[in-house]
């Protein structure tokens, strides 16, 4: 018969190799995997560890290095073991020089069993990415040595064990995307080492626990509500900061003013009440800000001097009711947005990478990545990783009116640009021409006049275009990216025309000139008119009846009345025959000479 199974978790060997080889940073995997299971095979009781011969590595077998060969070992296609099958093999042994178990990114159903606080040598422990569901045991309380613990996107619940706050180990702890709810332990005030608390995507509520040493903490998605917490003491190491999608009520706290290590600030889509915080542009590492989606109101500053805002490249200012002029100051001191392209290094996002070997980096930690959200083309969209180089500025949906200024035209490294909503006015600036590295531009829904400048036809990398709702006139320029967009890019524009609009643009023409502008050609060119020549022919035709009267009157000029008395002998004609008389008579008719 078998020996008695002594484990005190049966059934986590099966998962250690699988999730401990899904590591995608691993350069062998099948020699992490060997090595899993030979460091487990070593916890056995020395009876047992002759029952499994073939788990072990050989030099002279190069093949050796892989574990699909060993008894009771299952792998797939590619090398990877999947399966670990040694059920009534008379083991003997525990789990309890186990550091590492990695369970992550699996389909592991029904909830955390209780045995695993007994794992009181794990230095970190790695369930993400599962199913599982209930409660989270009190036992992990006892796993003192722990430095991180994972259990993101599961489907756990309840409330945060207070035991939690025992483990003063504890550097890295994420509970996010489950359905928590309840309050945050007070017990969390104690985790000294604790500097990246991650619980978003929950429903949590209560007081924020203060005197943290936190590099990230990340509250986005839950029920908090109050005033913005605002106990931030001078000299803190606060990185990140996102308390986005909660209740969170009153003016922003001061005391940010003191997180100068501040990189990420999001206070979007809560009740906040105030007028825009200037004084943060102190921070000198700020590069995300956004306060989208509250209660803002009152005036941008058109900051004087270039030492406010230098390192933003996010700023979300929409849907707040913010009013006045768009300052020509502030923009002019946003550095971080005029710089084009950059060394390989800023191809990285917002955080450590997760994966080392990855060609692209985020903003955010190594198991983290900052995110956001961005109305684009009318729709949010969450950014679920924010490349390092990535620029945007979002003043959609206030009160802003005048014109758009010309200096944003230097943000050349500017990828997204939204002004919707407003009241602005004037024409579309020339000079957004220059922003090489656009991506998406949105103006829709204000007052601008004009024509669309042609200089955005250089805009090579524009993927989004918004003009609608204006009063642009005149023909829509042609080329490049510019004959890409459809027609609802232009709607609501009577005054434009042409691709891709159904109205065509009318041809130049010379108009053509009327009757009296010809006359008046004429005029202009023979230096007399229709008018001299009707005054001529009127006192020509006056003149010529006085000539004539004068002339049967008086019998002068002679020369005249010859002509006129020849011209009457040949009409006169009598009834007599004599030739004589005829002639007397027409003589005799003939006045004298």
């Amino acid at each position: 018969m078998a020996k008695k199974v002594n484990l005190e978790i049966l059934l986590l060997p099966v998962f250690i190799v699988l999730l401990i080889s899904s590591k995608p940073y691993m350069a062998s995997a099948s020699i992490e995997e060997a090595n899993a299971l030979l460091n487990w095979k070593a916890s056995f009781a020395d009876e047992t560890q002759s029952r499994l011969p073939s788990w072990n590595l050989l030099s002279h077998k190069p093949s050796s290095t892989s574990p699909c060969t060993w008894f009771g070992i299952f792998c797939n296609s590619a090398g990877n073991v999947v399966k670990i099958n040694i059920t009534g093999f008379g083991l003997n042994g525990n789990l309890n020089k186990l550091t590492h178990l990695y369970l992550y990114n699996n389909s592991l159903s029904s909830s955390i069993p209780l045995e695993l606080g007994n794992l009181t040598n794990l230095l970190e422990l790695d369930i993400d990415t599962n199913r599982l569901s209930g409660s989270i045991p009190t036992t992990l309380g006892n796993m003192n040595k722990l430095t991180v613990l994972f259990a993101f996107q599961n489907n756990l619940s309840g409330p945060i064990p207070h035991e939690i706050g025992n483990l003063k180990s504890l550097i890295y702890l994420s509970f996010s995307s489950n359905n928590l709810s309840g309050l945050i332990p007070q017990s969390f005030c104690g985790l000294r080492n604790l500097t990246r608390l991650h619980l978003y995507e929950n429903q949590l509520s209560g007081i924020i626990p203060k005197d943290a040493n936190l590099y990230v903490l990340d509250l986005q998605k839950n029920t908090f509500h109050g005033t913005v917490p605002g106990s931030f003491a001078k000299g803190n190491q606060l990185q990140t900061l996102n308390f986005n999608g909660n209740g969170f009520e009153g003016p922003v706290p001061p005391s940010l003013g003191h997180c100068r290590m501040l990189q990420v600030l999001d206070l979007g889509n809560n009740k906040v009440t105030d007028t825009f915080p200037y004084w943060l542009g102190t921070l000198p590492k700020l590069k995300v800000f956004v306060l989208r989606s509250n209660k803002f109101y009152g005036f941008l500053r058109d900051f004087e001097g270039s030492n406010s805002f230098t390192k933003l490249q996010i700023v979300d200012l929409s849907n707040n009711n913010f009013s006045g002029f768009l300052p020509a100051g502030y923009f002019a001191s946003l550095n971080a947005m005029k710089n084009v392209g950059g060394d390989e290094s800023e191809w990285e996002y917002m955080g450590d990478c997760f994966y080392q070997d990855s060609e692209f980096k985020y903003m955010g930690e190594s198991f983290y990545q900052d995110s956001i959200s961005l109305t684009i083309k009318g729709h949010e969209i969450e950014m679920v990783k924010i490349l390092k180089i990535f620029t945007a500025m979002d003043f959609s949906n206030n009160n802003f009116n005048g014109e758009i200024p010309e200096v944003i035209g230097k943000l050349q490294s500017l990828h997204l640009l939204n002004l919707s909503q407003n009241s602005l006015t004037g024409h579309i600036p020339s000079s957004l021409g220059n922003l090489s590295a656009l991506e998406s531009l949105d103006l829709s829904s204000n007052r601008l006049v004009g024509e669309i400048p042609r200089q955005l036809t250089s805009l090579n990398f524009l993927e989004v275009l918004v003009l609608s709702r204006n009063q642009l006139s005149g023909p829509i320029p042609r080329g490049s990216q510019l004959d890409t967009f459809g027609s609802d890019s232009y709607t609501d524009n009577l005054g434009l025309c042409g691709f891709p609009l159904s109205s065509d643009c009318q041809e130049d023409e010379t108009p053509q000139p009327s009757l009296v502008s010809l006359e008046d050609d004429t005029e202009s060119e023979y230096r007399f008119g229709w008018k001299v020549v009707l005054m001529g022919y009127g006192c020509g035709m006056v003149l010529g009846m006085i000539i004539e009267y004068l002339v049967f009157s008086i019998g002068k000029p002679l020369w005249l009345v010859r002509i006129v008395g020849k011209e009457n002998r040949r009409k006169v004609r009598r009834p007599n025959n004599r030739r004589g008389e005829e002639e007397s008579v027409s003589v005799n008719n003939s006045p004298p000479l």
